[in-house]
């Protein structure tokens, strides 16, 4: 008789448990939060003057900063930038011909809001720092994240297959939503 009891009192709980509540209307939707950018910018050539100076550990380095108001914080976080270094060609006549991602390079990138620090380190093995001076330049395409998570040729592709896209491929890849910006 006690488990009969015992099973009658678990049965009244549940089953006031599970009817006594039910759902109540949905309430008002909250407004929108601010939209994320949508659009892909990228940078007109940028002759390199990189000088001479050294890192915070005693070593040797070749730099510049640039300025990029495109590059906010959001784009740090969930975004990316792609740059692209260019030599002259053999014309003389100062035209960009030869474009490589700077992945191709040993030339290191560094993202603050606002400007990205290009550097290299002059070693005997590449022989970079102020020789490129003479005959480089630089170029970069900010992506938002939210490109990078909607736009349907970039979406299923990693940062590393991303950062090794040409430049025409990227800006094609960006359609209608490349913005040119200038610093």
């Amino acid at each position: 008789m006690k488990l009969l009891k015992a099973f009658l009192a678990t049965a009244v709980v549940a089953i006031a448990i599970f009817t006594s509540c039910s759902k109540g209307s949905t309430g008002a939707t909250g407004p929108a939060g601010p939209a994320g950018p949508t659009d892909v910018y990228h940078s007109a050539w940028d002759s390199l003057v990189f000088t001479g100076g050294t890192d915070s550990y005693g070593d040797s380095l070749y730099g510049e900063t640039f300025s990029c108001s495109a590059l906010t914080q959001e784009i740090i976080d969930s975004g990316m930038v792609v740059s692209y270094i260019g030599f002259a060609g053999p014309s003389g006549n100062g035209l960009i011909t030869d474009v490589y991602p700077t992945t191709s390079y040993p030339i290191y990138e560094n993202y603050e809001v606002g400007s990205i620090f290009y550097y290299t380190a002059p070693t005997s093995e590449n022989g970079y720092g102020l020789t490129l001076n003479n005959y480089a330049a630089l170029r970069w395409v900010i992506i938002p994240g939210t490109i990078l998570t909607t736009n349907s040729t970039l979406k299923g592709m990693s940062k590393a297959q991303i950062s090794t896209m040409s430049y025409e491929k990227l800006l094609s890849a960006a359609g209608d939503k490349a913005t040119v910006i200038t610093n």
